[in-house]
């Protein structure tokens, strides 16, 4: 479904520039149409990818921290009142971009984000899964020799949090 997944995208891409779609509105029909056509044709798919593609129930908790793996989340606010801070994220995100607004060819490549949780949301899947969403503000940053300076002072992508 990967391959599926990112021709859709592909194309998705080229009609964004012309305000005709959105891909994350678009998603979910599409990932349920395509799990639909697959058990239809008699593939097997895994009892996780059924669940997701049933879309999650209407209910869902908020947090003001979470511990997974090992590691304990804050969100800033929790943070705030804290000796040790643990509300700071990172994420390597394999992203397609393009040089110029007339460039049909995007490039992918790794992406390095940094960001603060806000709020972290943990979806049901009908008691079957669940996803825990962290919801993020992303700071600029740059590499100086061997550290990574995050500048919190001003945040980037301003409406569009990062799950």
């Amino acid at each position: 479904m990967y391959s599926e997944h990112k021709n859709f995208v592909s194309c998705h891409q080229k009609r964004k520039r012309d305000g005709a779609c959105s891909n994350s509105k678009d998603f979910k029909g599409w990932f349920t149409e395509m799990v639909s056509k697959k058990l239809q044709e008699g593939e097997v798919i895994s009892g996780h990818v059924k669940w997701l593609s049933r879309g999650p129930s209407y209910v869902a908790k908020k947090y003001t921290g979470y511990y997974v793996n090992g590691y304990r989340f804050y969100t800033m606010k929790r943070d705030a009142s804290s000796v040790s801070q643990n509300s700071g994220v990172t994420l390597t995100a394999l992203t397609s971009s393009f040089s110029s607004s007339k460039d049909d060819n995007p490039i992918e490549g790794d992406v390095k984000y940094y960001g603060s949780i806000q709020e972290i949301i943990k979806i049901s899947y009908y008691a079957h899964i669940s996803v825990v969403l962290f919801r993020c503000v992303l700071y600029p940053s740059q590499v100086d020799g061997d550290l990574t300076l995050v500048n919190k002072n001003r945040n980037i992508r301003e409406g569009e949090p990062l799950f």
